[in-house]
């Protein structure tokens, strides 16, 4: 487990290139599920400015979880915190996704009805991929 003393991490779900980040300052801590299901880790993590960070090692991580319920209390609520954020971004996710979907079925709907509104179907397929890969 790591604790940020100084500067700022950014943390990458998915993809090493991933263009959505959770941004981590002092204070902040992460590599905790690894310690704690012993997988290996779910994100790439790299600082965005100059950073200082602790690296705990899993026994004093688990000696002062087993020995401080306050520390527990703490770790427990930064981890609903973060998937409390986490259910929010797939929700949202999931609400864009449908958006789009719904908007291809107008066009589609249009098309038939009225297919000069679009008439060149390879300007319509090209749009609906640009929008596709920006939801």
């Amino acid at each position: 487990m790591f604790l940020v003393l100084a500067g700022r991490l950014l943390v990458r779900l998915g993809e090493e290139g991933s263009p959505d980040s959770i941004p981590i300052g002092p204070g902040g801590t992460l590599g905790e599920l690894s310690i704690i299901d012993g997988k290996p880790v779910s994100a790439f993590v790299s600082a965005s400015e100059a950073s200082r960070v602790l690296a705990i090692p899993a026994d004093v991580f688990w000696n002062t979880l087993s020995g401080s319920p306050r520390f527990a209390r703490n770790l427990a609520g930064v981890l609903s915190a973060r998937m409390r954020a986490n259910n929010e971004r797939i929700i949202a996710r999931i609400r864009d996704h449908f958006a789009l979907e719904h908007l291809h079925k107008e066009l589609h709907i249009a098309r038939s009805i009225r297919p000069e509104c679009c008439p060149d179907g390879a300007a319509c397929s090209a749009a609906a991929k640009t929008w596709t890969s920006m939801a």
